[in-house]
């Protein structure tokens, strides 16, 4: 390895891996660099040469492997924010220099809930199991961290004469897209996600075929493997038609109805709830009226009736979820008695 001089600074001229390398040290052409780089900086760069330059070793470098593998999955808009927080507070100390302690204490200094906490230590354990891949640790300090645990917040949902003044309101709202949404929300109990994404063609024959959701602007898939499915809906000449592919072409997110929503529940004079509980509400009065748990879980989409047991035993009583009678769709009185008639709309 030799040095000469170009423009004035001191270059170094090598072999890497049988191909001439000649690079800049960006050091000025005097005698003080020229000593340095010989007594410095040839000897360390030989060596690397010899036994392999270092791996970049920072939790960084791993955590950006990590966030590119997520990029295509549904739900990387959604959590993305979540993600690169939990990557910040490590992201320049070297991944085999952070302990279990380092971790739990920053997610101890979270005062969010628990479920917010697990997004986090998600992408931490992710980056860590990457860095476990590449021989650079032997064991994942990020397993047995404690997130706590959320007190299970109460279902919240609408009676059914609320849900009838909410579905008037929205008729007469400025807004077509707010009455749409909420009546095929409530009548089929589908996602707010799921139901943004919908086509006009999605909907044939008595049914909404579900298999796409849009987050941010973003089409992804459904949320789980079940929810791709079809939804029994019998009241399509009930909506207002646009001569648009989407039913709802302007609406990116279902953050985007907050005022219509606010508005519609103000002009129904309704205690506010969130729009999410339109689909809660779906599903209370469907099993309150003696759909299966199983075919309900199928409606809406859940992995498995489990699901749907520990999402809303707190509105059933026994008898409720002891009721063996099979429904091929939700009970009549919750698809119709929602709507008014045809003379009253007219």
């Amino acid at each position: 390895m030799t040095i000469f001089k170009k423009n004035n600074k001191i270059y170094l001229n090598y072999m890497l891996n049988g191909v001439r390398a000649r690079k800049s040290t960006d050091l000025l052409w005097n005698k003080e660099n020229i000593e340095i780089v010989q007594t410095q900086l040839i000897p360390e760069l030989e060596k690397a040469l010899k036994y392999g330059i270092p791996k970049d070793k920072t939790f960084g470098y791993y955590a950006n492997i990590f966030l590119a593998n997520q990029d295509k999955k549904q739900s990387y808009s959604v959590k993305e924010s979540y993600w690169n927080k939990a990557i910040t507070i490590f992201k320049d100390k070297n991944i085999d220099e952070i302990s279990t302690l380092d971790i739990q204490q920053y997610m101890n200094s979270f005062k969010i809930l628990a479920k917010s906490k697990k997004e986090y230590l998600f992408a931490i354990r992710e980056t860590f199991r990457l860095a476990i891949m590449d021989g650079v640790l032997k064991y994942n300090p990020a397993l047995d961290i404690d997130c706590g645990k959320d007190r299970k917040a109460e279902i919240q949902y609408f009676q059914l004469e609320e849900l009838k003044k909410i579905i008037e309101t929205s008729y007469n709202d400025k807004s077509d897209d707010i009455y749409n949404y909420i009546l095929i929300v409530t009548n089929t109990g589908i996602r707010p996600e799921e139901a943004i994404a919908l086509n006009w063609s999605d909907i044939k024959n008595g049914y909404i075929t579900i298999n796409k959701a849009q987050t941010k602007g973003n089409f992804v898939q459904t949320k789980t493997h079940n929810g791709v499915r079809k939804v029994p809906f019998k009241l399509f000449d009930k909506l207002k038609f646009n001569k648009n592919i989407a039913i709802f072409p302007h609406q990116k997110d279902v953050a985007h109805f907050r005022h219509q929503w606010l508005r519609v529940l103000n002009n129904s004079n309704i205690e506010y709830r969130a729009i999410k509980n339109l689909r809660h509400t779906f599903a209370t009065l469907s099993l309150r009226n003696g759909v299966p748990i199983n075919v309900l879980s199928r409606i809406l989409g859940h992995s498995s009736p489990k699901v749907t047991l520990q999402h809303y035993a707190s509105v059933l009583n026994d008898e409720y979820i002891e009721d063996d009678r099979l429904l091929s769709c939700v009970p009549e009185c919750v698809t119709t008695a929602l709507i008014k008639d045809d003379k009253a709309h007219g």
